[in-house]
């Protein structure tokens, strides 16, 4: 994946550098797959201190967790590098979501959310329609803060996107529960979801060189047409790769269909 991201970079000149010097950038991990590196380093903490989350009272994990995520995200969300050397100004906008303290709220809640997922669930329907209302304050919220340039960052680290994402969670688990079984299309792009995710970058960077007529021209048209097309193309080269010796290796396995699952 790395060669083949490297192949697309160089060859449409999407960063003006050569295949070896994509090759070099994208080892060390500077490219769309960065958050494989990112689930490495969680797994790695799982084995390590999963039994003291156990026994710990999650209310006091997760409260220090969002402290720290929100912490550690603030200076990069607030302020500019504080040094112009390149090497500083990489450092500040690239490389600092690269290690776990960016995400560690997330993971944390996940495990929790695993841990007690029934619990969770009860909870949740207990005041259902006050989760789906939620997600649309947060999302009125996020909107504020960028209006009045509080934070100027369009992306997953804002520090705003960590209670919104949670809401947002919360919202699609309730509704979820109205199926009395997973939809099929959902089952379907669940199953696929790691190869779509390797893949989504460069069949959109490789669209984007075609030419299309006039209408695409509007943002209404030429977005809704990216996302399905570039969500079909990937899904398909992924069941595709799936059926190939070893090609699960290069876009992932797919899991089991719910029905399998039971």
């Amino acid at each position: 994946m790395i060669v083949l991201y490297a192949a697309i970079t160089s060859g449409l000149s999407i960063h003006e550098r050569s295949f070896v010097a994509e090759l070099v950038v994208n080892i060390f991990g500077l490219f769309n797959p960065y958050f494989v590196l990112i689930i490495l380093q969680f797994a790695i903490l799982h084995q390590l201190f999963a039994s003291y989350l156990a026994d710990a009272n999650p209310w006091w994990v997760l409260t220090i967790a969002f402290g720290l995520n929100i912490i550690y995200l603030l200076p990069f969300n607030l302020y500019e590098a504080p040094s112009e050397n390149i090497v500083v100004t990489y450092l500040w906008s690239t490389y600092y979501f690269y290690i776990f303290p960016a995400w560690i709220f997330y993971f944390i809640a996940g495990y929790y959310i695993g841990r007690n997922y029934d619990h969770i669930i009860a909870f949740l329907l207990a005041s259902r329609v006050s989760w789906l209302i939620a997600p649309v304050i947060g999302l009125a919220v996020m909107f504020c803060i960028e209006y009045f340039h509080i934070v100027n960052e369009a992306n997953s680290k804002r520090i705003d996107n960590i209670v919104y994402a949670m809401l947002a969670a919360a919202a699609i688990v309730v509704v979820s529960q109205r199926f009395a079984i997973v939809p099929w299309v959902i089952d379907v792009v669940s199953r696929h979801s790691f190869g779509i995710y390797l893949l989504h970058i460069p069949v959109l960077l490789l669209l984007g060189e075609l030419e299309y007529p006039q209408i695409f021209s509007s943002g209404l048209i030429a977005i809704p047409f990216a996302f399905i097309t570039s969500l079909l193309i990937a899904l398909g080269i992924t069941a595709v790769c799936n059926r190939v010796p070893y090609g699960c290796y290069v876009v992932g396995r797919l899991t089991p269909s719910a029905r399998q699952r039971g």
